[in-house]
C-alpha cells in the first residue's frame, strides 16, 4: 500500500484531516538507517536511536534507557518483526503523518523525522508470555474481589488513594481504590465496573469514567499539557458538579508484583 494511501486512512479513522507533510532525503536516509541497524542486529545503533523512555503496554516496563533497551532487545524486536522491516519499501510501507512522525506498517512501530524510535505497538511472543506470566502471579495476591480481569490496565496514585483500573472480560473496565500505599491484597474500599474509556483528541490524552448513582469517577491521563500538569487526576462530580480534585502519578509496574 503506498505511503499516500496509508496517511489517508490513518487520518480518517482519527476523524482529522489528512494532512501528511512532504517526504524528503533527509527522512529516507534516517529511514534506511534504522532499517539497516535492525538488518544487522546493531543495538549499539539502536539503543542511541531511542526517544526514551519507550512506552511498553502495562504491566510491562517501559523501556528507561540504553541499558535496558540493550536487554529487552530480544523481545523488543522479534524475527517477524525484524523481517518484516528488513524486508520493507520505504516508498510502501513507510510514511510521514503530521506532526506525530514516521509510521512503518499502519503503526507497528513510529520514528520521529531523525530516525529515532518514539513508539512501538508491536507485541512480541515472548512479551505475551512475560504479560501472562505477570497476571498469573497478580491474580493469586489480589483479593477474590478483584483477581478476575481479563488485563491490568493502569495503578494511579493520589495524596490520599491508589485507584487500579483493570479490562474486564466483557470489554468493559473495573475501578477499585485503596487508601493510598496500603496492601493491595485487602479487599477495596470501593469497586465500580462498567467503565468507559474516553479518547480525547489524537495526543494520547484520555481517561477512564465509572458511574456510581448520582457520582461520577473520572480518572484523567494526561500525556500533553504544561509544565504544571499533573500525569493524571482524579476527579469526582456529584449530579455534573466537581467536588473534588487530585493530582496522581502512575505508578510503574514491577516484575514481581506484590500487595503493595
Amino acid at each position: 500500500m503506498k505511503k499516500g494511501i496509508i496517511v489517508l486512512m490513518v487520518f480518517y479513522s482519527l476523524g482529522v484531516p489528512a494532512m501528511a507533510q512532504q517526504w524528503d532525503d533527509s527522512n529516507t536516509a534516517a529511514v534506511q538507517q534504522f532499517i539497516y541497524a535492525i538488518k544487522d542486529n546493531d543495538t549499539n545503533y539502536l539503543k542511541q536511536a531511542v526517544r526514551y523512555p519507550l512506552e511498553r503496554s502495562y504491566p510491562l516496563i517501559d523501556i528507561q534507557d540504553t541499558l535496558a533497551f540493550t536487554e529487552q532487545y530480544a523481545a523488543l524486536f522479534d524475527k517477524a518483526l525484524k523481517e518484516s522491516i528488513a524486508s520493507s519499501s520505504i516508498e510502501d510501507d513507510w510514511a510521514i503523518v503530521g506532526y506525530q512522525g514516521i509510521m512503518f506498517d499502519r503503526g507497528t512501530l513510529w520514528l520521529d523525522e531523525q530516525g529515532k524510535l518514539i513508539r512501538l505497538n508491536n507485541e512480541t511472543a515472548l512479551e505475551k508470555e512475560q504479560r501472562q506470566q505477570w497476571i498469573d502471579r497478580d491474580k493469586l495476591q489480589r483479593h477474590a474481589s478483584v483477581n478476575d480481569y481479563e488485563s491490568p490496565v493502569l495503578l494511579l496514585r493520589t495524596a490520599k488513594f491508589d485507584v487500579r483500573i483493570d479490562a474486564t472480560t466483557d470489554g468493559n473496565y473495573r475501578y477499585a481504590s485503596w487508601p493510598a500505599q496500603t496492601d493491595k491484597g485487602q479487599a477495596p474500599d470501593l469497586i465500580l465496573s462498567n467503565g468507559q474509556y474516553v479518547r480525547e483528541g489524537t495526543g494520547g490524552n484520555h481517561s477512564y469514567v465509572f458511574k456510581n448513582g448520582a457520582y461520577t469517577y473520572l480518572c484523567g491521563i494526561h500525556r500533553l499539557g504544561t509544565s504544571n500538569t499533573p500525569p493524571a487526576s482524579l476527579t469526582v462530580y456529584k449530579n455534573d458538579q466537581e467536588i473534588g480534585y487530585e493530582p496522581a502519578v502512575l505508578v510503574p509496574p514491577i516484575n514481581n508484583p506484590n500487595v503493595n
